[in-house]
């Protein structure tokens, strides 16, 4: 990831990563674009609470940039 201020530029291998984890592709230009992306699919991808899905939203959480 490059980062310049606000704005920031995933890799194609990132870019792959957040996409596959959220079932949906991404490409966020912004911080906020990021954060709230991450905030969108830890709420609304998972239905069932299996560990895997616990397991998944706590790696996307932890991908969020800004706090």
């Amino acid at each position: 990831m490059i980062k310049l201020g606000d704005k920031i530029r995933l890799t194609e291998t990132e870019k792959n990563r957040l996409s596959f984890m959220a079932g949906e592709p991404t490409n966020p230009g912004t911080v906020q674009e990021h954060d709230a992306w991450i905030d969108h699919a830890t709420n609304s991808v998972w239905i069932d609470e299996t560990p895997e899905d616990r397991l998944m939203r706590a790696i996307l959480s932890d991908a969020k940039i800004a706090s």
